[in-house]
């Protein structure tokens, strides 16, 4: 005799919280929400001046990734000026360089060296 397929409560019970009831949740939203238009027309009613003023901020942003899409030059200079952040060329910040310009050689420790050892080398040469 073959052996019944049995749920047991826990998973009914958790099915029933995780997927039936956001199902009707989501069906009710959408079914007997408001449509786009309403939505829109509710929130220009409400916050107009802030509607506007976004909408003239996109179009100032768009027109400006626009000039940069097209290699406009004032504003290439622009962008290079914040991205640089008025150093004017990018520079290694972490190069191993002595203050004569020169690539410094890095000084290796020896087996048994203390790090004061070394640093005591490293300022006498």
């Amino acid at each position: 005799m073959a052996s019944q397929f049995k749920v047991s409560k826990t998973v009914l019970n958790h099915a029933f919280g995780y997927f039936v009831i956001p199902a009707g949740m989501m069906v009710g939203w959408y079914a007997f929400g408001q449509t786009e238009e309403e939505k829109l027309k509710a929130i220009e009613e409400k916050y107009g001046d802030k509607v506007r003023a976004s909408r003239a901020q996109r179009e100032n942003m768009q027109a400006f990734f626009d000039k940069v899409k097209a290699g406009d030059e004032g504003t290439n200079d622009k962008l290079n000026e914040v991205m640089l952040a008025g150093k004017k060329k990018v520079v290694r910040h972490y190069a191993m360089t002595d203050p004569e310009g020169e690539v410094a050689t890095p000084v290796k420790k020896t087996p048994g060296q203390t790090k004061a050892a070394v640093d005591t080398r490293i300022s006498s040469e």
